[in-house]
């Protein structure tokens, strides 16, 4: 009888053992599956912080390129909000380069329609994009392709990393003071000081467009 009832105690400490390691690896698991959610839903800074040191990034630019991946991160997200829209313009020709002249009282001028962005949008515009090396010789520019790259839509905020070009619409207001300037129309990158303040003096819409639209190419980020 005495050994019925320890075999009864053994096997019953088996199968509690199997239960509470299935509940363990059932809710490690779980736990696994909230932390891939969250790095989805939230920016990760510690696995930036890995990943700048595993591509051996110099400390001194580790916090730069943290931001950067802060700034993409939240573009991605914000590019996810919305509906997506491939450019008319993503095109395999090679880079070209064209003379344009922007008075509409220029003769050369008729027949080009939407030459100041009147549509507010890139319509009869072609882009190029690509990288600059630096060395002993002059810069070299390497053409990566000829698009308009403008998927987050307009006015983006200048740490966007989505848009190579942006169209920009947001009239100048009185407010030209820093860091709310970009909120009224003015850019918040080109500053300067006046007294302990420090004000923009660039708006978002060029003072000699004949049409209240501009753009802007590129953004803070390398």
């Amino acid at each position: 009888m005495k050994k019925l009832l320890q075999l009864v105690v053994l096997i019953s400490s088996i199968c509690y053992s199997h239960v509470a390691y299935s509940q363990a690896n059932s809710s490690a698991e779980q736990d696994k599956k909230k932390i891939a959610e969250n790095n989805k839903r939230f920016f990760n800074e510690e696995e930036a912080i890995k990943q700048a040191k595993s591509k051996g990034i110099p400390a001194s630019d580790i916090k730069g390129y943290v931001e950067f991946l802060k700034n993409d991160f939240s573009s991605k997200k914000a590019l996810e909000q919305a509906p997506h829209k491939h450019s008319p313009y993503e095109t395999t020709q090679e880079f070209e380069e064209s003379v344009i002249y922007l008075s509409p009282n220029k003769t050369m001028s008729a027949g080009c329609p939407n030459m100041g962005f009147e549509n507010y949008n890139f319509t009869n515009w072609t882009g190029g994009i690509g990288t600059v090396a630096t060395g002993a010789a002059l810069p070299v520019y390497t053409s990566t392709g000829a698009s308009i790259i403008n998927l987050a839509g307009s006015n983006v905020s200048v740490v966007n990393t989505i848009n190579y070009h942006t169209i920009m619409t947001r009239p100048s207001v009185l407010n030209n003071i820093y860091p709310a300037c970009s909120s009224f129309g003015y850019d918040s990158v080109t500053t300067r000081a006046v007294g302990s303040t420090l004000v923009s003096d660039v708006p978002f819409v060029s003072p000699y467009s004949f049409d209240p639209v501009s753009v802007r190419m590129n953004g803070t980020n390398a």
